[in-house]
């Protein structure tokens, strides 16, 4: 039992002293990338308080175990709504729903990602990482669901994205902002939703932090920055979907929720923390951190929201969600 008592105070003054270092490079970083990675990681390893604490109290070991409930106490902040029951929005107005899918890059058994899609019976589908062999895959096979598709696979599957819609497609246009060294594709189209314009972005903004040339902190706030400036052109209904590269420790979340956007899944979704990535089945953990969104304007209300249990061959969970447009009226 000593042997035990000692082991666990050396792992857990080393914890705490790793908690204490992310925090204060959270604190000090300048890119908001930066402190957006260091706040993750944060978030992240605290809930290894969760184990450690029990443990300490069961040997005896009060002092050093009362340090451990501040990272506790910092998740029940972070987390603790989206462990409680939302309660699902209701409308007179019908639903259409909404999935977002990143199915990195597709290019092995797009059957299993077809099913996924088919299975959600989502009226709109974004994809992003979309590779030819899937993009031929999915015009071939869902176009009986989905008539109306915009599709833009790139040599770089991680560019590609897509769109796969029951409401006619008006307008569309895929971008990328290379002037900012941000290589991944963007997409805005604008689709007919009984008679209502709405616009859609489906995004995937460079990752924040590359380590293909070292350890090199990317232009992830400016790739959200341009989307968002985007998006103020329109005065109508807007929902942002895809993968944001991103936790909600971010301040490029906070960006976008205070820019009048709201997440889908921290406000009508099912209870648990969202989380969408990894996938056990590509990278043998469990989904850890939410990269994946659905945020709509004040023109659009959540009824439900989920991260759904099947990913299909992708490191990413797709999410669904039920929404009403609320167009103002003129």
């Amino acid at each position: 039992m000593k042997a035990l008592s000692h082991l666990w105070m050396g792992v857990s003054g080393i914890y705490l002293l790793a908690l204490a270092a992310l925090a204060v490079a959270a604190l000090l970083a300048h890119r908001t990338e930066a402190r957006g990675l260091f706040a993750s990681a944060l978030s992240i390893l605290s809930f290894l308080a969760l184990a450690l604490l029990p443990v300490g109290l069961l040997l005896g070991q009060w002092r050093l175990a009362l340090p451990l409930t501040l990272p506790i106490a910092v998740l029940a902040l972070a987390y603790g709504p989206l462990l409680l029951p939302r309660g699902a929005s209701t409308s007179a107005a019908p639903p259409f729903s909404v999935l977002t899918f990143n199915i990195e890059t597709g290019e092995h058994q797009p059957d299993r990602l077809a099913r996924v899609i088919r299975e959600s019976n989502a009226d709109i589908v974004a994809v992003q990482e979309l590779g030819q062999t899937a993009a031929d895959y999915f015009r071939d096979h869902l176009n009986d669901l989905y008539p109306y598709q915009s599709l833009y696979p790139q040599a770089n599957p991680y560019a590609g994205q897509g769109l796969l819609s029951r409401y006619p497609i008006v307008d569309d246009e895929y971008w990328r902002n290379l002037d900012i060294n941000d290589p991944y594709g963007h997409l805005r189209a604008e689709l007919d939703v009984r008679g209502v314009s709405l616009t859609l972005f489906s995004t995937h903004p460079v990752p924040p932090i590359s380590f293909e040339e070292g350890v090199k902190i990317q232009a992830h706030g400016s790739a959200i920055d341009r989307v968002l400036s985007r998006a103020r052109a329109h005065s109508g209904p807007v929902i942002l979907v895809g993968d944001f590269n991103m936790t909600d420790h971010f301040d490029e979340y906070q960006t976008i929720t205070r820019q009048g956007y709201t997440d889908a899944f921290r406000a009508v979704g099912e209870v648990g923390f969202g989380f969408t990535f990894p996938t056990p089945t590509r990278l043998l953990l469990p989904p850890v951190i939410r990269l994946d969104y659905i945020f709509y304007n004040d023109q659009v209300r959540g009824i439900t929201a989920r991260v759904w249990p099947d990913s299909g061959e992708s490191d990413h969970h797709p999410v669904y969600a039920e929404l009403v447009l609320a167009p103002r009226r003129s």
